[in-house]
């Protein structure tokens, strides 16, 4: 199993970080491009919000004597095979705010990660994933799992 590379941000970068995923969030929700169906990640729903509407289903489909089925789904290693051109692709495709849009284009170019090893400093260029421990990372997941939802 592949770990994601930890990145470590100054406090500044952070903020930063931070503050764009708050107006990306803003955003989508004042331009009702959310999907309704998305509980994960988002503020004011949870868990809890999830089971009462799939309760509500069941029991609506028990009413009418319909057969309920219920799939769910893990995906294994979701935010590290994020491609990064989808989450451009979104986010034009969404009317962000240019500058909002930019900033995340920008952070996900030119990523490289890098090993030191004894002999060598091996590099590679990273067009998928999000570095683990970023708070952007549940935010650009929403924008692409929204598809799939609606």
């Amino acid at each position: 199993m592949a770990d994601r590379p930890i990145s470590l941000l100054l406090t500044l970068g952070k903020q930063l970080e931070k503050l764009m995923t708050q107006r990306l969030n803003y955003h989508l929700s004042t331009t009702r491009q959310r999907s309704s169906r998305q509980f994960g990640f988002r503020e004011g729903r949870s868990i809890y919000h999830a089971l009462d509407e799939l309760m509500q289903q069941v029991e609506n489909c028990r009413g009418r004597k319909n057969h309920t089925a219920i799939i769910s789904v893990d995906i294994q290693g979701a935010f590290d095979n994020l491609p990064h051109k989808s989450i451009d692709e979104k986010l034009t495709e969404y009317n962000c705010p240019c500058n909002i849009e930019t900033l995340f284009s920008n952070l996900l170019k030119n990523r490289k990660v890098t090993i030191p090893t004894n002999d060598v400093v091996a590099q590679h260029i990273q067009t998928r994933g999000c570095p683990q421990g970023s708070c952007r990372v549940p935010a650009l997941w929403n924008l692409i799992a929204d598809e799939a939802l609606n």
